[in-house]
């Protein structure tokens, strides 16, 4: 019986010990490999405030149609990014943006008079005027309080900003978000350290939560934005303008 619990004793001791001996000989992780990795993470910070650079410029331009609709709700969600050094391609990030609230915008397309194109004109009234009542002092408004009329009062409201993003709203929200992306990869990527031969890329698109039962959204779309590692080391030593990059830039929608 003493043997037998010597036994199980020391194959306890080996089974507590063996994992314990493995990571101490497992080789430790380079110190390029953190830097790396520290500085993805740090692109996946700056790439998640440009989708939301993004959406505050949407919301500037729907504030300035109108002024009294809930901005705040127009974008759903937060963004997510993933990012990945791939060996022999480049650094590649994957960039879930949130998704625009559709209710919202229709709302806001059928209430304003102006969106649609070729709507029917509004018909005049038939009713009669309201006479003056000559028992009021002139100047007041028949069947109202006692308020003066003036030129503040009857002066025509000024006409809304002329923007296009309620005729699309999507393509404009895709617009400001490819945009502020590809601003981002240009200011912000120098410690990623591309090599001239390499790309630095990002599959941006919108974020996929439905249920686990439903059809799959197959109209969703996903923006490729590539720049080549050469022509961001000709922006940084200022032989390329940043307008001249971003005309090199590749976009491809699937």
């Amino acid at each position: 019986m003493k043997t037998l619990g010597v036994l199980g004793l020391g194959l306890t001791l080996a089974t507590t010990c063996l994992p314990q001996a493995a990571f101490a000989q497992a080789p430790a992780r380079p110190a390029d490999a953190r830097q790396t990795h520290y500085q993805i993470g740090v692109m996946e910070r700056v790439l998640e405030g440009a989708v939301e650079h993004g959406a505050a410029n949407l919301r500037e331009r729907l504030q300035a149609i109108a002024p009294d609709a809930p901005a705040q709700l127009l974008i759903l969600g937060s963004p997510r990014v993933r990012g990945f050094r791939l060996d022999g391609y480049g650094v590649f990030f994957d960039v879930e943006v949130p998704s625009l609230n559709g209710t919202l915008t229709w709302s806001l397309r059928t209430l304003d008079p102006g969106s649609a194109a070729g709507s029917p004109a509004v018909p005049a009234s038939t009713a009669k005027p309201v006479l003056p009542n000559p028992r009021r002092a002139p100047g007041t408004i028949a069947g109202a309080p006692d308020r003066q009329l003036n030129a503040a009062a009857v002066a025509p409201k000024p006409a809304a900003a002329d923007d296009s993003i309620l005729d699309d709203p999507n393509e404009a929200y895709r617009t400001e978000v490819v945009g502020a992306l590809t601003q981002a990869m240009l200011d912000y990527s120098a410690p990623l350290a591309v090599g001239p031969d390499e790309w630095l890329s990002i599959a941006a698109r919108g974020i996929q939560d439905r249920p686990r039962l439903g059809p799959p959204d197959t109209d969703g779309q996903t923006v490729m934005i590539r720049m080549k590692g050469a022509d961001l080391a000709a922006f940084r030593a200022g032989q390329l303008k940043a307008d001249e990059v971003i005309l090199r830039v590749e976009k491809r929608v699937f």
